[in-house]
Order: C-alpha cells, then sequence, then structure tokens
C-alpha cells in the first residue's frame, strides 16, 4: 500500500471518528434537552407520544454510532496488522533467534 493511500486511509478514519462522536453528542444532549422540562409545563398525549418517538429515534442514532466506533476500531486494528510487516517479521525472528539459542 503506498504512502498516499495510507494517509487517504488515515484520514478517513478521523472523520469517521469525528462523525460518530459529534452524532452522539448531539443526540445525547438532544435527549438532555427535551427531559428538561419547566412545572408548569402540561404536554398532551399525543405531545408525550412524540417526544418519546424522538427519545427512541436519538437513542437509536446513539446505538448507530456507537456500533460503527466498534467497527472503526476493528478497522484500525486490521489496517495496523496488515501493515506492520516489519514488525511482524522481527518479532518472528526474535522467537526464532530465541527457540534455537535454547535448543
Amino acid at each position: 500500500m503506498s504512502q498516499l493511500s495510507q494517509e487517504q486511509q488515515l484520514k478517513s478514519y478521523q472523520k469517521r471518528l469525528k462523525d460518530d462522536i459529534s452524532s452522539i453528542v448531539e443526540n445525547f444532549t438532544r435527549i438532555l434537552l427535551m427531559v428538561k422540562t419547566d412545572a408548569e409545563t402540561v404536554l398532551t398525549a399525543s405531545e408525550t407520544q412524540a417526544v418519546a418517538y424522538e427519545m427512541c429515534c436519538r437513542a437509536a442514532n446513539i446505538c448507530r454510532a456507537s456500533e460503527s466506533l466498534l467497527k472503526l476500531i476493528w478497522d484500525i486494528k486490521q489496517f495496523l496488522i496488515i501493515n506492520d510487516f516489519p514488525l511482524i517479521n522481527e518479532s518472528i525472528s526474535k522467537k526464532v533467534d530465541t527457540n534455537l539459542i535454547n535448543v
């Protein structure tokens, strides 16, 4: 993989991270704002249902963004494993050398 494509991949990871985190924060903030009510405010049954529905949608958005973060972590781990051949080769060489010395 060329250096340019690695940089593009890393920028893509950074964008995904920022997007997912901002989605979680935005939806969580909106849920907290919906919960905050005045003592004098009385909602009708339909307004209460609308607020509950919106809260469920926002909670689902938080779950979706969290799952996307977990996928991002998996992708980063895979990227590091695939692009870290020198470290892997060095580790294998060390193990082989120590096994030869112990024999």
